[in-house]
């Protein structure tokens, strides 16, 4: 059985895509071990996301194989009838319900996501998966959810934030977090992930330089340890939003993408997070209020993790790959 995933990612386009493609090839691999999974990408792809070439490695043409996956933006029908053509089933990955797909699995985990979103978009007999049911999150947090959910039993402040608003950091979120972060004398450790080809890798690094408490990691890989161990985060609304809320991790949001605003009412509507504005536009005394207010009600922050942690349950990649693997 041969599965291939046609993404991209990069510092402009964010890494969301390709890495929620990552955690479905990981949970493929963990139902059909024997199953050949490669990843079909421009080379910034993997330049920018080493960790794809875990599994095979394709350029981005369409080739033989028994499934593909496209997840990518301007990726079209076009795209997907080509896949089709080669002899796979194609599944495609969406955000928005605003192009034509010829697919026979369509993947939209945006929280209330309705079938007539996409009905007039798709051919009749395509398969829907949509909601937060699906959400692709790394099987790997699953593991680490039992852990991380005792955290919200343990009476302590905001000790260790971490700081991580995508590859790109869209807007410079990072940086205002760390501006806002830096006054705060009771956090002790922040940690900051964003990609190394981020525009503001320079502000980040000078900041970095000034803060003894600051650790900035470039493409950094390790995200489930820096979430469990975290005591509230600071970041986008976008795939690793869902990522926090399996381990329960109060966070602060910022939006860096028309396509998260769904995400981000959803998250607020729920309990789940504070949304503090679009990315570029948040000024660092709003993000100081809010850290500083939730270091002032632990029962606030401890009621938000377990909004969070309710509103995804870490199993949404297992439930695609069975459905995806039932079509072959």
């Amino acid at each position: 059985m041969k599965i291939v995933f046609r993404t991209e990612g990069d510092a402009a386009t964010g890494a969301g895509h390709a890495l929620r493609c990552l955690a479905l090839a990981e949970a493929i691999q963990a139902i059909e071990p024997d199953a050949q999974i490669a990843f079909a990408a421009r080379d910034e792809t993997f330049e920018a996301l080493p960790r794809l070439t875990r599994f095979g490695r394709m350029g981005p043409e369409p080739a033989p194989c028994d499934l593909a996956i496209v997840d990518g933006y301007g990726f079209d029908q076009d795209l997907e009838a080509a896949w089709a053509a080669r002899g796979a089933r194609v599944a495609a990955m969406e955000d928005w319900p605003g192009r034509r797909h010829r697919c026979d699995a369509l993947i939209d985990p945006s929280p209330a996501r309705k079938p007539s979103d996409y009905r007039a978009l798709i051919q009749p007999g395509t398969e829907l998966l949509l909601g937060l049911r699906y959400a692709l999150t790394a099987p790997s947090l699953r593991t680490r959810r039992t852990e991380a959910l005792a955290r919200l039993r343990r009476p302590q402040g905001v000790r260790r934030v971490l700081v991580s608003t995508g590859l790109g950091d869209v807007g410079g979120g990072a940086v205002a977090a760390l501006e806002a972060l830096k006054g705060l004398s009771f956090i002790q450790r922040i940690d900051v992930a964003v990609g190394s080809g981020a525009a503001s890798r320079p502000a980040l690094m000078r900041l970095a330089a000034a803060d003894p408490r600051v650790n900035l990691m470039f493409d950094a890989e390790a995200m489930d340890a820096l979430m469990v161990s975290a005591d509230l985060a600071i970041g986008a609304a976008g795939g690793s939003a869902w990522e926090r809320c399996v381990l329960g991790l109060p966070s602060l949001v910022m939006l860096a993408a028309d396509n998260q605003k769904d995400n981000g009412a959803a998250l607020k509507a729920a309990g789940a997070a504070t949304v503090l504005g679009e990315a570029g536009e948040v000024a660092p005394a709003a993000i100081a209020a809010e850290v500083e207010r939730l270091q002032a009600d632990p029962n606030a922050r401890r009621a938000m993790g377990r909004a969070a942690s309710e509103l995804v349950d870490g199993r949404g990649a297992e439930r695609v790959a069975r459905a995806l693997l039932r079509g072959l």
